[in-house]
């Protein structure tokens, strides 16, 4: 970038010299040929940088594996429970969907397991995020998991037509999103539905609302719990099931899902930080323990929520099992943080008064090479 800066600075500095230009025209002169060369500069930089990026990517993901060796180290212990409770929970899937095959509740059923599917695809999120040193996207994926471990926990508190509304609220939600789309196609490059299709969508919700009422329309997309609760929305829903405790952990991890301004010392990555409040813009290993313990949590509620909608002992037995799990998670990170953080901090010590040993013998040796000098 410098030499293409002073190329330009010479040949205007000649162009002024020979006349070509007078000092009125400098202003001028410069915008258009920057304009000019702005596109060529970019063109000859990108080449370069696509030349060395293999090696540049090489030495970053490099650096990325040594970081996630490090950082298992630390963690290895509670993310390994929470890998056990999301197998355990996985693997139990299949043969509850298997077993419940054909009975009563259908619509229940339907619906408990496909939220259970959404909480272990959410759980793995998180485990990824934790593995690669996101604890602040790992926290704004629980917020999704715990509105999953809500919804979960009232229908199933609640009888089959709830769960059907609950289903069927997915016409209501993809008749907005279709007109949303059709308002913004154009600007947005994005092919529009056909009229037909629109007409379809409205067919289908007109019916559902004259069946269930008109508080299906609602654009908050909880209208279908409006046969339990007047005027539903989330937080309604999260009181009804007494999981409104959570409200102040579910309003901090929506700080890093939204964009209002949240100073940078306050992420969850630089929770161990000394003072010092650096841009976070990269992996951490600080601040899993919140995550963790929620998640499991979260987690718990909603296979929980699906599984004891059948007295089976063998369903007992996997509920008990995952919620000791859960329970441990929280107090091992903890164990976990504060041990790793103060072997940390007892290492750091260490190579600073390493540092100042060595800066004492040095100045020693070298004092005492003075003296043998003077006397010589």
């Amino acid at each position: 970038m410098n030499i293409l800066q002073e190329a330009l600075e010479e040949t205007l500095l000649k162009a002024l010299q020979d006349g070509q230009i007078e000092n009125s025209q400098l202003g001028a002169v410069v915008k258009e040929a920057t304009a000019a060369a702005i596109p060529e500069m970019a063109n000859l930089l990108l080449g370069t940088l696509k030349r060395s990026a293999p090696r540049m990517l090489r030495e970053y993901r490099g650096l990325d594996r040594g970081f996630r060796r490090r950082n298992l180290k630390r963690w290895r212990g509670a993310i390994n429970l929470l890998e056990m409770m999301w197998v355990i929970s996985m693997e139990i899937g299949p043969e509850f969907t298997q077993d419940v095959d054909g009975t009563p509740y259908e619509h229940k059923i339907d619906a408990l397991v496909q939220l259970h599917a959404r909480a272990l695809l959410v759980t793995r999120e998180v485990i990824c995020l934790l593995e690669g040193g996101y604890p602040d996207g790992a926290l704004s994926r629980w917020r999704s998991l715990h509105e999953i471990a809500v919804t979960a926990l009232f229908l199933a508190q609640h009888d089959d037509e709830v769960s059907e509304r609950y289903l069927e609220s997915f016409h209501f939600s993809a008749l907005r999103s279709a007109e949303q789309l059709n308002k913004h196609a154009e600007r947005a490059n994005l092919e529009p539905y056909e009229p037909a299709e629109i007409e379809a969508m409205q067919s289908r919700c007109d019916e559902l609302a004259a069946r269930f009422g008109e508080e299906m329309r609602n654009r908050n997309d909880y209208g279908w719990a409006a046969s339990v609760l007047h005027e539903p929305n989330f937080s309604k829903i999260e009181a009804a099931v007494q999981l409104d405790h959570w409200r102040p952990r579910y309003r901090w991890a929506s700080q890093h899902t939204h964009s209002g301004h949240r100073p940078r010392g306050a992420l969850l990555g630089l929770a161990e930080n000394n003072g010092d409040e650096p841009f976070l813009v990269g992996a951490s290993n600080s601040g899993f323990t919140d995550p963790l313990h929620m998640t499991a949590i979260s987690l718990l509620i909603v296979t929980q929520a699906m599984l004891l909608t059948r007295t089976k002992l063998d369903y007992l037995v996997v509920v008990k099992i995952i919620e000791m799990l859960a329970d441990e998670i929280g107090p091992l990170a903890q164990q976990l943080e504060a041990k790793t953080l103060e072997a940390a901090r007892r290492a750091k010590r260490g190579t600073l008064l390493d540092r100042l040993r060595d800066f004492v013998s040095i100045n020693r040796s070298q004092r005492g090479h003075h003296k043998s000098a003077d006397a010589a």
